[in-house]
């Protein structure tokens, strides 16, 4: 069974983008929670901050992409929501933004189906777009969502689910799993009725929070503290300012990463070369720890969750 309580996902539908080896298998439905507690467990962690860093740490040639899901709109039976996703390339530069707006409605049969649409416009136009009945859904691409055996799994029709501005050949078939913390998105292009090249697979990971505090010594200046500032477990480098305002040069990096592929998860503060983008120092800790820092004399940098 699966416990939504501890649940914490990212429906993502970004589509065609970042690769792994990893499958979703197909899996037979099992008993679970009705809609309606699904709906209240979505509803409560679904919105967050999330990032694919622990993947893209394991194959270095895809971008680091930064997701973020807030609610827009809840009832007992159908809650929307607002994606907005971020691609950055090795400079940390926004290369892609795009936004979906998410529909997750309780059906008659208990079950829960999933529809998604591309979103243009300011955030705040979301809701005017819901009310106003021009949501434009991804033609053919609804999601039944089920319980597998060890997560929750959905499925579009591989010949139905259409790729917007795409001529009626082509189609697009998307599997996701969603475990505690973990959503696989798996997209693979379908023409004419046949698969096109790879499965291409995303894997995202909830990121936590912490506040921190800084500060270093140089050859010509006594201890200079950093602004107080909150920093993502996304994988996303951060610039410290001084409290003027002004880059001190300092630049950190934290994330959860696994310790070897298929191992366990760990919280990695890295301390990052602002001219090479590599680090130059770092420290590891439970992904759960509540402080980490790290000293290197000169240095030194300090972390609490929130």
């Amino acid at each position: 069974m699966i416990y939504f309580r501890y649940l914490s996902v990212l429906l993502l539908v970004g589509l065609l983008s970042a690769c792994s080896s990893q499958k979703i298998q197909a899996d037979k439905p099992q008993k679970t929670l009705g809609s309606a507690e699904v709906l209240q467990q979505l509803q409560l962690h679904l919105p967050g901050h999330y990032s694919n860093f622990a993947q893209q740490w394991l194959d270095p040639q895809q971008p680091l992409r930064l997701l973020d899901v807030s609610l827009i709109k809840a009832s007992e039976t159908e809650i929307w929501m607002l994606t907005r996703q971020r691609e950055l390339n090795s400079e940390q530069q926004n290369i892609a933004i795009r936004q979906q707006i998410l529909a997750f409605t309780a059906t008659s049969d208990d079950e829960i189906k999933f529809r998604f649409a591309p979103h243009k416009g300011a955030p705040s136009a979301a809701l005017v777009s819901i009310a106003s009945g021009r949501v434009a859904f991804l033609p053919g691409c609804e999601v039944r969502l089920y319980p597998g055996t060890d997560g929750l799994l959905g499925k579009t029709s591989e010949r139905e689910c259409r790729l917007p501005g795409s001529d009626d050949q082509n189609s697009l078939s998307k599997s996701i799993k969603i475990q505690a913390g973990i959503i696989t998105i798996a997209d693979q292009l379908i023409r004419n009725g046949e698969a096109q090249g790879d499965t291409i697979i995303q894997q995202f990971y909830r990121s936590q929070m912490y506040s921190g505090w800084a500060g270093l010594k140089t050859p010509h200046s006594d201890w200079q503290p950093v602004t107080a500032f909150e920093i993502y477990t996304d994988g996303e480098v951060l610039a410290l300012l001084d409290q003027n305002g002004k880059g001190t040069g300092l630049h950190i990096r934290l994330s959860q990463v696994p310790w070897k592929k298929g191992e366990r998860m760990i919280l990695r503060l890295d301390l990052i070369d602002p001219q090479t983008g590599k680090p130059s120092a770092y420290v590891f800790s439970d992904p759960d720890a509540e402080n980490i820092g790290l000293n290197l004399g000169d240095t030194q940098v300090g972390l609490k969750r929130k």
